[in-house]
């Protein structure tokens, strides 16, 4: 595998082979995951999951 992605590009797959495709990054859009209230916890509205906020460094 060779070649390079521009600035701003990501690799979208890579396939058996061994041909990249490239695309444009796509941020997080803001309206993605909100706080809730009780201030522990995120919703995902892209999966409706809804996830721990964690502190410290974790392990």
């Amino acid at each position: 595998m060779s070649g390079g992605c521009a600035v701003g590009s990501s690799i979208r797959a890579i396939a058996a082979d061994a041909t990249v495709t490239f695309g444009n990054f796509d941020p997080v859009p803001a309206t993605r995951f909100e706080a809730c209230a009780d201030g522990l916890t995120l919703a995902d509205h892209d999966t409706e999951l809804f996830w721990k906020k964690k502190t410290g460094t974790g392990g």
